[in-house]
C-alpha cells in the first residue's frame, strides 16, 4: 500500500459504476458495508466534513445519513443536489472525484480473521472516527472554490466553502479472482460531488487542486488517528512509521501472511501466463502448429485475446454472502491458518507502563526530516513530516487534529524562513512556502563557490581542435568554453540524445595532454557504465563512494583534477554541495553536467543543477539532438524540452498528434495498444524500449509481452520452458528479457572477449541492466547475458527473487539512459508531468510514440465489485489526445531552489504587483532571505560583466592571433612569388636587397 489517500476524477461512467454496484446489494466482495446501514441495504452514507446544519439545509443530506440511487446519479450527472438545484443554474464541469481511502493490511486481516465480530465492529469503527479527522483537515485546508476577483477579472479568488458532502461507500475486499474468491481489503471510496453549495446557496465547483495538495496529508493525519484510536479501543500496538509516508503495520504481523492474502497483482500474472495460451487454443486450432502463420496474424494486429485479460479476472462473485460469512471463509482458508488475532490485542500495556505515549517531534527532528527531501516546503509538507514522526498513542492518548496544527504552527515559528510573499485572496495555501537556516546556508555557500577562479583551471585549446574531433560547431563552442574556463563551478546543458559522452571523451583526451586527468562522478551505476564505455574520463565513481572518501579523508583529488558530475540534474543539492566543498578544498576544477528538464532527484532535494544552470552567465549547452534521425523530431524533442509559451506547447502537442505519435484512451485499451505495437515493431526488425510511469504498468505489460513470447517458443520448441521465480511475483523463463534492480559487486561478470573496457574491468551487475535469460538452473539461478555488452553472469536465487524483474518494459527512472530504434511510453493523462513525458518521448531513434491512459472506475485493485455497467473500451480522438499533451507539457514540476523560488517573489513585487494588504517588509518573506537574494542578483550582475570582458578580451586575442596568421600567411605566399621571380625581399624594411 503506498498511497493512503488517492483522488481521481470522475467521469459519468464512474458514477454509473458505484451506483450498479450499490443497489445489488445480494451480491458479495465488497459491495457496501451493512455497518452503516444496519437495514441490510447497500445504500451510500454521507460524510460531511464542515457545518453540517449548512449540508442538510441547502444540499439536503445530513451527516451519517442515507442518500437515494436517483439523488447520486442526478446530483453527479447533473449538478442538482437532493435539495435542489440551488440558486442560479450550475455549470457544466467535472462530475466529481472519489477520493479513495486505504488502510494497512494487517488492519483489514486482522478485523476479518478475528474469531470475535466484536473486533471486527471496533476496528471499523475506528476507521470512521479516523476519516472524521482526516476530512476535518482536508475541509480546512482545501474546502474551497474559486470565484473572479473584483479588480482584476485575470485572477481567481479562493471562497471557503461551508461544507463538503461525500457520498461513502465502504469495501471489505479487494477485487474477486478468477474463481470468485476476494480477499480482505478495507477501503472506503468517498465521491464528492462536482457542485456543492457555497455561502449564498450557488452549486459551484470544488477547488480540485487544493484538495490533491493537502491529500497526503490528511491521509497521514488519518493512519495517525487510526493507529492512536486502536490503541486505545484494542490495546493494538504498531510496528516503526514509516515517516515519509505515515504507514505503519501491527508490530509483529507476519510479512509472508500480507503477502499470501494480497493476491490481486498475482491473479493478473496468472492470467497472462495462461490465458493467451487456452485462448489460442480455442480460436486458432488451425494454425496451432504453425508459428509463422501466427506471427502474421500478430503483425496485422489481430490479437484480439489481448483484450480478454482484464475481463477474465472480473468475475460476478458468489450470491448472498454477508461481511461475517466473508470472515467464516476467510478464517477457513488454509491460509489463515495458525493465526490468531488475539496476539494483537491488548498488547500495547506493556509498553505504555514502560515508556508512556510517545512524545511530539521537535523542531529541529521536522527540518531534518523535510531536509532529507526538500529545499524548501509548504505548511501541509510540514504537517506531514510531525505527524510522520510523532510518537505512538499506545492507549494513552489520541491526539487531536487540533494538537497537530497547533504543533505546526509552533515550528514554523521556531525556525522557518518564509520564501514567498504573504498569501493574496488567489493564492493557495500551497502558495506560501518555507525553508530552514541549513538550506540558506547551504545555497549561500555554492553562491560563493561560483566565483572561485584560477588560472590553473584552464585547459588550452581551440575551437578547430574539437571540430577536428569530430564535434559540431556548436558542441566544439561549448566544449572549449568549458575547457578554457577559469571557473570552479562550471555547467553543461546537454539534452537527451545530444553526444554529451563523444564530447567528454575529446576532452579527456586534451586535458590528460596536458598533465591533468579527468574523473567522472555519477549517482547512477548506469551512467557510470556509458561514461566508461565511451571513454568519457580516466577513473569512474559513484558519488556515494566519493563522499565515503570524503568523510574517510582519502580522497585524492588535486590542482590538476578535472571533476566531472554527469547526470548532475539527477542529483540531490546535498550530494553536489559535498562534491563541490571537496573540490574546492583540493583546488579541483568541477564541470557539472546533466539536463535540467528531465527526471528530478528522488528524496533528495534538487534544484541547484537548473539554479546554477539559469544564473551563471558561462554556463553552456548543446543545442542538436544526434539520436533522432527525422529532422523534424530532432527539433520538436528540442521544443518539448524548452518550450515556456503556450504556442510553442501548442506546436509541439500539434506535431507529435499529427504524426501519429499520440494515443490516448482507457488504460486497458492503452495496454493493448502498447503491446501491438511492441509485436509489430518486432516484427519489422526494430529493436524496441517501452517504458511506463510507474512499476503497476510496467508489470502488466511485461507479463503480456512475456507469455507471447514463451507461446511462440513452446509451441516452436515442443516443450515447456524453463523459469525459475523473479522479483514482482514474476518468472523469468528461457530467452526472456529481464533487468536488475540493485547494483551488486558480488556476482562474478565475465566479459565478451570481443568487447575491450577501458580500465580492463567488466562493469559489474547494474540496477536497470538489461539481459537475455540463457539458462535457467533447478535451484533457481539464471545464466543471463547483458545486453549491451554481452558480458555474462550467473544470478543467484535470492537475488533473483529480491532484485530482477522482467526487462521489456521499465519504468522511466529505470531506462534513464536507454535508447532504441523504437521508443513506446505509457502514462498516465492526468498526473504525468513534462519531466518524466519528455524523457519517454526521446528513447527511440526511428520512432518515438506515447499513450496516455485514462483511469476510470472499477479499474483498480481497491475496487471490490464487478459492475453491471459492462465494460467498453474508451479510444479518445486525436484531438482529444493532442490536448492531453498539451496539459502534460503544461505540467513543469522541476525543482528549485529556495532562493530562487524567494527572488521569484520579490521580483513579482518589485514589477508592481499589488500588496497593500502586506504588514511586513518585503512582502512578508524573512529580511534574511531577501538580504540573501540580493547578494545573489548582484553577484549575477558582477559575473555578467566579468564574463563579457573575458569574452571580449579572448576574441580581441583570437582575432590577433588569426591577423598574425594571415600575414604570415601573407608573407609565405609572397616569398613564394618573389622566389619564382627570383628576388629576395627583407621581411621587416621591406626594400630589395640584391
Amino acid at each position: 500500500m503506498l498511497a493512503l489517500i488517492r483522488i481521481a476524477p470522475l467521469g459519468q461512467w464512474s458514477v454509473r459504476y458505484y451506483e450498479s454496484t450499490a443497489v445489488r446489494g445480494n451480491e458479495t466482495c465488497g459491495g457496501l458495508s451493512e455497518y452503516y446501514t444496519e437495514r441490510d441495504t447497500r445504500a451510500p452514507v454521507v460524510f460531511i466534513a464542515g457545518d453540517q446544519d449548512f449540508a442538510k439545509e441547502t444540499m439536503g443530506v445530513e451527516h451519517g445519513g442515507g442518500i437515494d440511487q436517483d439523488d447520486v446519479t442526478r446530483w453527479f450527472s447533473e449538478g442538482i443536489s437532493p435539495a435542489g438545484p440551488g440558486v442560479g443554474k450550475p455549470r457544466a464541469g467535472t462530475p466529481g472525484w472519489d477520493v479513495l481511502l486505504t488502510v494497512p493490511k494487517s488492519v483489514s486481516l486482522l478485523a476479518a480473521l478475528s474469531k470475535d465480530p466484536a473486533v471486527s465492529t471496533v476496528v471499523m469503527q475506528c476507521i470512521v472516527d479516523a476519516t472524521q479527522d482526516g476530512l476535518k483537515y482536508m475541509h480546512k485546508h482545501a474546502g474551497y472554490t474559486r470565484v473572479s476577483n473584483a479588480i482584476d477579472q485575470s485572477k481567481k479568488d479562493l471562497q471557503r466553502l461551508p461544507a463538503l458532502p461525500f457520498v461513502t461507500y465502504f469495501h471489505h475486499t479487494a477485487r474477486p479472482l478468477a474463481d470468485g474468491t476476494c480477499d480482505p481489503h478495507m477501503h472506503i471510496h468517498m465521491l464528492l460531488p462536482g457542485k456543492v453549495a457555497r455561502q449564498d446557496g450557488r452549486m459551484v465547483t470544488v477547488d480540485s487542486q487544493s484538495m490533491y495538495h493537502e491529500a497526503k496529508a490528511s491521509g497521514m493525519i488519518i493512519q495517525k488517528s487510526l493507529r492512536d484510536r486502536m490503541s486505545a479501543t484494542l490495546g493494538a500496538e504498531w510496528g516503526d512509521v514509516d515517516p515519509h509516508t505515515g504507514i505503519a503495520e501491527l508490530k509483529g504481523f507476519d510479512r509472508d501472511l500480507i503477502v499470501e492474502f494480497s493476491r490481486r497483482q498475482t491473479a493478473i500474472m496468472d492470467w497472462a501466463k495462461e490465458h493467451p495460451g487456452r485462448y489460442m487454443d480455442g480460436t486458432a486450432a488451425d494454425e496451432a502448429a504453425d508459428i509463422e502463420a501466427a506471427g502474421s496474424r500478430w503483425a496485422k494486429g489481430e490479437r484480439e485475446w489481448l483484450d480478454v485479460g482484464q475481463k477474465a479476472t472480473r468475475h460476478k462473485k458468489l450470491e448472498s454472502l454477508h461481511y461475517d460469512e466473508l470472515r467464516e471463509r476467510w478464517q477457513n482458508d488454509p491460509r489463515a491458518e495458525g493465526f490468531d488475532a488475539n496476539q494483537f490485542l491488548g498488547v500495547v500495556a506493556a509498553a505504555a507502563a514502560k515508556e508512556g505515549p510517545g512524545l511530539a517531534p521537535e523542531a529541529g527532528d521536522v527540518f531534518a526530516l523535510l531536509g532529507t527531501v526538500k529545499n524548501k516546503w509548504t505548511r501541509a509538507d510540514m504537517v506531514e513530516a510531525t505527524v510522520g514522526l510523532w510518537g505512538p498513542g499506545r492507549g494513552m492518548e489520541v491526539v487531536s487534529l487540533e494538537e497537530i496544527e497547533a504543533l505546526v504552527d509552533d515550528v514554523i515559528e521556531q525556525g522557518c524562513f518564509q520564501i514567498t510573499e504573504d498569501p493574496q485572496s488567489w493564492h493557495r495555501e500551497g502558495n506560501l512556502r518555507f525553508t530552514d537556516a541549513i538550506t540558506l546556508t547551504r545555497e549561500a555557500q555554492v553562491l560563493e563557490m561560483c566565483g572561485v577562479k584560477a588560472q590553473h583551471f584552464e585547459i588550452t585549446v581551440t575551437r578547430a581542435w574539437f571540430e577536428q574531433q569530430g564535434l559540431r560547431a556548436d558542441a566544439a563552442r561549448a566544449m572549449t568554453e568549458l575547457a578554457m574556463s577559469r571557473r570552479l563551478v562550471n555547467v553543461l546543458e546537454a539534452p537527451a540524445g545530444s553526444g554529451k559522452t563523444t564530447s567528454l571523451k575529446a576532452l579527456r583526451e586534451r586535458a590528460e595532454s596536458q598533465g591533468k586527468r579527468v574523473v567522472l562522478a555519477s549517482a547512477s551505476r548506469k551512467a557510470l557504465n556509458e561514461a566508461r564505455k565511451k571513454e568519457a574520463a580516466s577513473e569512474f565513481s559513484t558519488i556515494a563512494s566519493v563522499r565515503n572518501r570524503i568523510a574517510e579523508d582519502r580522497l585524492d583529488w588535486d590542482r590538476n583534477t578535472v571533476v566531472v558530475i554527469d547526470e548532475a540534474a539527477m542529483t540531490g543539492d546535498r550530494d553536489l554541495f559535498e562534491l563541490l566543498k571537496a573540490a574546492l578544498a583540493a583546488h579541483a576544477k568541477v564541470i557539472l553536467v546533466g539536463d535540467s528538464y528531465q527526471l528530478q532527484p528522488v528524496r533528495a532535494g534538487g534544484g541547484l543543477f537548473r539554479d546554477l544552470s539559469e544564473q551563471l552567465p558561462w554556463t553552456q549547452a548543446f543545442n542538436y539532438v544526434w539520436r533522432q534521425k527525422d529532422p523534424e523530431e530532432k527539433a520538436m524533442t528540442l521544443l518539448m524540452r524548452d518550450a515556456q509559451t503556450e504556442s510553442q506547447m501548442r506546436k509541439v502537442a500539434h506535431w507529435y498528434s499529427t504524426h501519429g505519435r499520440l494515443a490516448a484512451g482507457d488504460q486497458r485499451s492503452m495496454a493493448d495498444a502498447v503491446v501491438r505495437d511492441y509485436f509489430d515493431a518486432v516484427l519489422e526488425g526494430h529493436d524496441v524500449l517501452v517504458v511506463a510511469d510507474k512499476w503497476e504498468k510496467a508489470d502488466a505489460l511485461n507479463m503480456r509481452i512475456q507469455n507471447i513470447y514463451t507461446l511462440t517458443f513452446e509451441r516452436e520448441l515442443g516443450y515447456q520452458l524453463p523459469a525459475a521465480p523473479i522479483g514482482h511475483n514474476q518468472e523469468a523463463r528461457l530467452h526472456d528479457i529481464i533487468m536488475t534492480l540493485e547494483n551488486n559487486w558480488d556476482i562474478e561478470v565475465t566479459a565478451d572477449p570481443s568487447v575491450t573496457h577501458i580500465d580492463g574491468e567488466v562493469p559489474i551487475v547494474t540496477n536497470a541492466d538489461r539481459w537475455r535469460v540463457v539458462g535457467v538452473h533447478d535451484d533457481g539461478s539464471i545464466d543471463a547475458q547483458r545486453l549491451d555488452d554481452n558480458a555474462r553472469a550467473v544470478m543467484p536465487p535470492e537475488y533473483a527473487k529480491s532484485s530482477i524483474t522482467l526487462g521489456y518494459v521499465g519504468t522511466i527512472h529505470a531506462a534513464q539512459g536507454g535508447n532504441a530504434d523504437v521508443g513506446l511510453g505509457f502514462g498516465d493523462a492526468e498526473t504525468m508531468h513534462r519531466v518524466s513525458a519528455y524523457p519517454a518521448m526521446t528513447r527511440g531513434i526511428v520512432m518515438n510514440k506515447f499513450y496516455m491512459g485514462v483511469k476510470e472506475a472499477g479499474e483498480s485493485e481497491h475496487h471490490a465489485e464487478k459492475s453491471d455497467v459492462e465494460y467498453e473500451p474508451r479510444i479518445y480522438s486525436d484531438i482529444e489526445a493532442q490536448a492531453m499533451f498539451h496539459a502534460i507539457l503544461k505540467r513543469d514540476d522541476r525543482e528549485s531552489t529556495a532562493l530562487s523560488d524567494a527572488e521569484a517573489a520579490l521580483n513579482a513585487l518589485a514589477r508592481g504587483d499589488a500588496h497593500e494588504n502586506y504588514a511586513r517588509a518585503f512582502g512578508g518573506i524573512d529580511p534574511y532571505v531577501a538580504q540573501l537574494v540580493h547578494t545573489r542578483a548582484e553577484r549575477r550582475t558582477e559575473w555578467a560583466v566579468e564574463y563579457a570582458q573575458e569574452l571580449a578580451e579572448r576574441d580581441a586575442w583570437e582575432q590577433t592571433v588569426e591577423q598574425a596568421q594571415d600575414r604570415a600567411h601573407a608573407i609565405i605566399t609572397q616569398r613564394e612569388r618573389d622566389r619564382e621571380r627570383g628576388v629576395s625581399r627583407d621581411d621587416d624594411l621591406g626594400m630589395e636587397i640584391g
